[in-house]
């Protein structure tokens, strides 16, 4: 297997069409690319669009890149954990990233896991992420009264004086 990969590196390392070819069935081979081609967005988005975790072998670049960063969040919210820091305060981003998975929310800013609409938006997908809210919302009864109305599993989370 590992002489297998070294031959497909060999090969991959600079032929961007040979690459689109083999990152859109493995999307991780990305991590096999040149860095040239780890920076070329058209490579990066066809393995982020197949695998967000391919995101993780994108260039720094490609990581603050909106469009890939939303691709791969949309295909697995976590990959929000490799975007830059911009992007993970990028409402809309993140709004993706917890609609696909509300767990993405532990990868949000303070501000968004402050916010009322991306913490729904996280709850409805996966009520454990109100563990990854903000202390604040967490503690407003307004909020929770949105919440609760949701989801009224999210009492468990409550301290006793909230129930």
């Amino acid at each position: 297997a590992r002489r297998n990969i070294q031959a497909l590196q060999f090969v991959c390392r600079g032929e961007k069409q040979l690459m689109l070819a083999v990152v859109a069935e493995l999307p991780r081979a990305l991590r096999i690319a040149s860095k040239q081609l780890r920076s070329d967005p058209q490579v990066v988005l066809a393995a982020v669009r197949r695998d967000g975790g391919a995101l993780q072998y994108a260039s720094e670049a490609r990581r603050s890149d909106r469009e890939v960063v939303a691709a791969a969040v949309a295909q697995d919210g976590r990959a929000l954990q490799l975007a830059a820091q911009h992007l993970q305060a990028d409402r809309e981003v993140v709004l993706a990233a917890v609609a696909q998975n509300g767990q993405a929310l532990k990868y949000a800013t303070a501000a968004l896991q402050a916010d009322v609409e991306v913490v729904r938006v996280a709850v409805a997908q996966d009520y454990h992420a109100f563990r990854h809210a903000a202390q604040d919302l967490r503690s407003n009864r307004a909020a929770l009264h949105v919440l609760l109305r949701q989801d009224g599993r999210l009492l468990r989370f409550l301290p006793e004086h909230l129930r």
